[in-house]
């Protein structure tokens, strides 16, 4: 039983830890115009509402990552550039990912 419970504890702190990194990136005055640019194009690409103090709220589950993709393969096919014929699934339960590049 203690294993289970240890990896949870585990998983939960690092999980904290990347939560707080990502916040301080993001808190980064350098990164607020970047952001704020960021915020609006994906906003307008997806028509969803972002905006930089709730940045990671939509992009939780992926779904709107997902649609983003699917949305620049397209704009690539109509320029003639090869891409793979996208797909997925909406809805997708929220599921934390190891974030080891940040």
């Amino acid at each position: 039983m203690y294993g289970i419970y240890h990896h949870e504890a585990e998983d939960d702190a690092e999980k904290k830890a990347a939560s707080e990194k990502m916040q301080r990136i993001l808190a980064d005055p350098i990164m607020k115009p970047l952001l704020e640019d960021l915020c609006q194009w994906l906003a307008r690409i997806l028509d969803i509402e972002i905006t930089p103090e709730k940045f990671t709220v939509p992009l939780q589950t992926g779904d709107d990552l997902c649609k983003l993709a699917v949305a620049i393969s397209a704009k690539a096919q109509e320029q003639g550039m090869p891409c793979p014929k996208m797909k997925f699934k909406a809805g997708a339960k929220l599921v934390h990912f190891k974030q080891d590049a940040i």
